[in-house]
């Protein structure tokens, strides 16, 4: 994970609408953002989901805000080492480490620099074969969270792959036919049963599942939707700054039979539903999911050197969003979508869809469209390039069910109240003028005391 600070947050020039009291709402999933210290605008609005990933730790006066709120807090940790800057204060127990237990290292020494660390900071490797390492380690990670009052760690780049490649030589010829990721799991194993409470939070830990899902509460994947880069870049008239160059947010196909390798439902389902299935891992799959500013037309035209251009202006990709968090939805699992500077804030994030109907979501390869059906609402993604139409059988509406809510676009759904037909738009960039696929998020509205109204989770 690319390891952000920010300290100036742009709010976004599209925000969405409020969701409204007939449909079913609930807290946000999980959040990432990190930063010494929030702002009052940031701290309202990781306020409103139950996990929150801060990075370095916050100050009392925000954690004691956060939870009252009802949001648990995950510092970061790095996995497979740490950082050593010179003179800096908070890194003082790895110098301790260094000098104390060279031993539990696998390069003490010299630093190495690169691979899944920062090129230009010295980084000291764990070696994770000793128990009495591992003991010591667990028990650091619970003082550090006690004391921060945080209730849990993030993981990051866990697996034997993240480690630099001269510290995996350093290990293999310290410990022949020992697996690396086995003795992780023993340290997480250590640190559930010294702290059952804390949260277990890892990084792609369903890549070696056997290892790291049977401790994790949550596991992480990144970028599996949609990036901040690769995609395509344009040159603009772009408001405030003149001609200039864009790039936009790479989305990944939904299902490319010519490229499985690039399709959303082919690699998580690979990758992250099959381990599951097979074992019953209990950890909550979150998607973290990046991307780029959308650049939107507005009706201005500005003249330069006889050129003609239209202008255009910067807003939050709301499409890649929705993309994602669909995705994720009919799949059964979560995601949160990032593109700093700008606050992606979204009442999407807050839709209740209840538990899902069904044991999986449906997939129309003739249409290219995928759906699933839940207790509260509909989530859909348009793969087909084009616009199209889904009905709804009558016989899968809940008897409370008085209208449906389109909450991108923060309407009622007109066809669906006459004909049970939702009509799905797809989506397309205008700086480009490529179509991506589009996600959908559809409440059923109920009204006022209606059965499982607003429920609160």
């Amino acid at each position: 994970m690319r390891l952000i600070v920010c300290f100036l947050l742009l709010l976004p020039s599209l925000a969405s609408a409020s969701l409204p009291a007939a449909v079913p709402q609930k807290r946000g999933d999980f959040a990432f953002y990190y930063a010494e210290r929030y702002t009052p605008t940031q701290l309202a609005w990781y306020s409103r989901f139950n996990i929150v990933s801060t990075g370095s730790f916050l100050p009392p006066q925000q954690v004691r805000s956060l939870h009252q709120a009802g949001s648990k807090l995950v510092y970061y940790e790095w996995t497979v080492a740490f950082y050593l800057p010179t003179g800096a204060e908070s890194a003082a127990w790895g110098a301790a480490l260094l000098r104390r237990h060279p031993e539990w290292l696998l390069n003490p020494d010299r630093p190495l620099f690169g691979n899944a660390g920062a090129g230009d900071i010295p980084a000291y490797y764990y070696d994770p074969f000793s128990p009495e390492f591992r003991t010591w380690r667990a028990r650091h990670l619970i003082e550090e969270a006690r004391s921060h009052h945080y209730d849990g760690v993030f993981f990051d780049t866990t697996g034997f792959s993240s480690v630099h490649p001269d510290a995996r030589e350093a290990f293999s010829r310290r410990h022949p036919g020992v697996r690396y990721d086995n003795c992780v799991a023993e340290l997480l194993k250590e640190l559930k049963r010294s702290a059952p409470d804390l949260i277990v939070f890892t990084n792609q830990g369903y890549r070696n599942a056997s290892d790291y899902l049977p401790y994790a509460d949550y596991d992480l994947s990144e970028s599996y939707m949609t990036t901040s880069g690769g995609g395509p870049r344009s040159t603009v008239y772009l408001e405030g700054i003149g001609y200039t160059q864009v790039a936009e947010t790479y989305v990944h196909p939904w299902n490319d039979p010519a490229n499985p390798g690039d399709s959303v439902a082919w690699y998580c389902h690979a990758l992250i539903d099959e381990p599951i299935r097979q074992h019953q891992y209990r950890a909550r799959i979150c998607h973290l999911n990046y991307g780029q500013p959308r650049y939107e037309a507005t009706d201005k035209i500005t003249g330069i050197a006889g050129r003609r251009a239209t202008v255009f202006r910067k807003v939050v990709d709301r499409e890649a969003l929705y993309y994602s968090l669909a995705a994720a939805l009919l799949m059964g699992q979560s995601s949160y979508y990032s593109a700093l500077p700008d606050l992606c804030a979204d009442d999407a994030y807050f839709a209740d869809l209840g538990r899902p109907l069904g044991e999986a979501y449906v997939w129309d390869r003739r249409r290219q469209i995928a759906w699933r059906l839940f207790e509260n609402g509909i989530a859909v993604v348009n793969a087909s390039g084009q616009e199209t139409d889904l009905s709804i059988d009558d016989r899968s509406l809940p008897r409370m069910a008085r209208g449906l809510w389109d909450v991108f676009a923060g309407r009622a759904c007109l066809s669906f109240t006459v004909q049970h037909i939702i009509h799905i738009p797809t989506s397309r960039y205008e700086a480009s003028g490529r179509i991506a696929p589009a996600g959908r998020i559809y409440l059923y509205m109920r009204p006022m005391g209606g059965d499982r109204f607003m429920a609160k989770r």
